[in-house]
């Protein structure tokens, strides 16, 4: 089993060669002129990953908010496509202006990120923030499994060292890659060091890898980066829609009926007794914030993203319940029991299996961290700031699309 210190030491120094003959013509930090661009000058952004439910949010917010210019790079082969069918799918608009997105198929584990030159040249010339979202979503793979995407963490960075214009680098990290903290322990707004040891899933072990990668890229190439930790992003909270039902919460909910009945806590996950998740289209506002600071030649950032009000699960519960039992009377059925987390645990049946056992370690009974600091967050982010607390209606009205076998 590749350890984590090693596979992060294997990247660093794939970064350190970028310094060499045999890779990038770069300029050391110091060398660098420094520059403070202002919004007026800066240019196109680069996005990444944005056909998941995050990402389609992130290409519709940027656009919205006035972005000139959006470079989406995706592997898909019919790129326009992918996206129109995924925005589709979560009820966002499907016309794309050319003078306003550009869509490019691109490997970032290859050299000029698997564009043509004419293309790679292009986005040099003109990009000045990078919003890096594309990720292997998969809890049960081991960290040797993200060899690609930790490889397209040093294609980006290379972009980024050799680009003739000041560009900031913000990577979509997770809360995952803080699994090795104590539950008595709070997750600063930083890179993580090793004594606190790893994250419980290869997931998360690689987004911690990629966190430790930029910062060291920061250090010794003179980039920008920020990595910003995002912890549970569940529906869309305007348009009622868009939790997929095979994630953890989903599957829990599609599987109560089944079991006829529905937990009184949620185990460790966010306390047990309260919620932190952020509606999918507040969290798109919250990064694309965030990706708008300026910052020094040479800087890293790392910053925690989880909702600032916590709701108690009881009064989300009780939307669930309200569902589920309309189903159970609809379906000459009781209605659902409600106990303990364990019992419900011990219970379990599909869809929740499937993703086991990266549900039997979010919500066991020992937690995965602690509370998570918030400050920097908050001072980078008005819409995190104004952002109000998850409302009952947004559950219920989530739950019964999962019920009707929909995510949106």
């Amino acid at each position: 089993m590749v350890d984590v210190e090693e596979t992060l030491h294997v990247y660093q120094s794939k970064i350190n060669a970028l310094f060499e003959p045999s890779g990038l013509v770069l300029k050391p930090p110091e060398e660098a002129e420094e520059s403070t661009s202002t919004l007026e000058s800066e240019g196109a952004i680069l996005l990444t990953g944005s056909t998941g439910a995050l990402g389609s949010h992130l290409l519709n917010t940027l656009l919205e908010r006035g972005t000139q210019m959006v470079y989406r790079l995706n592997r898909s082969k019919d790129s326009r496509n992918a996206q129109i069918e995924s925005n589709r799918n979560r009820g966002l608009p499907l016309r794309f202006s050319e003078d306003r997105v550009k869509f490019f198929t691109a490997d970032l584990a290859l050299p000029q990120l698997g564009l043509q030159d004419s293309d790679f040249a292009q986005l040099q010339r003109s990009v000045t923030r990078i919003i890096h979202n594309a990720w292997s979503v998969d809890f049960n793979k081991s960290l040797q499994s993200f060899a690609d995407c930790l490889d397209g963490i040093v294609g980006l960075v290379g972009f980024e060292a050799a680009s003739p214009r000041p560009v900031t680098d913000q990577f979509v990290s997770s809360i995952a890659s803080a699994g090795g903290t104590g539950q008595d322990q709070i997750v600063p707004e930083a890179v993580l060091d090793s004594t606190r040891g790893p994250a419980s899933t290869g997931y998360g072990q690689s987004k911690d890898v990629a966190e430790k990668m930029l910062a060291h890229a920061s250090k010794v190439l003179g980039i920008r980066s920020m990595s910003v930790r995002v912890g549970q992003v569940s529906g869309d909270a305007l348009r009622k829609r868009g939790w997929n039902r095979r994630e953890w919460l989903p599957s829990l909910v599609v599987s109560s009926p089944h079991l006829g009945v529905l937990p009184e806590s949620l185990g460790c996950a966010d306390d047990g007794n309260e919620v932190r998740w952020i509606p999918v289209d507040s969290a798109a506002r919250i990064l694309h914030d965030m990706s708008r600071k300026t910052m020094a030649i040479g800087s890293n950032e790392t910053l925690n993203v989880v909702h600032p009000k916590p709701t108690p699960w009881a009064e989300l519960l009780l939307a669930v319940q309200t569902v589920l039992d309309k189903v159970a009377s609809e379906r000459g059925g009781k209605p659902l029991e409600i106990v303990t987390y364990g019992e419900c645990q011990t219970m379990s049946a599909n869809p929740a299996v499937k993703l086991l056992p990266f549900i039997e370690s979010l919500l066991s009974e020992e937690p995965l961290f602690g509370a998570f600091a918030i400050d920097r967050a908050m001072a980078s982010s008005e819409s995190m700031r104004v952002l109000e607390p998850l409302q009952s209606d947004c559950l219920q009205a989530w739950a019964t699309k999962w019920i009707q076998g929909r995510d949106s």
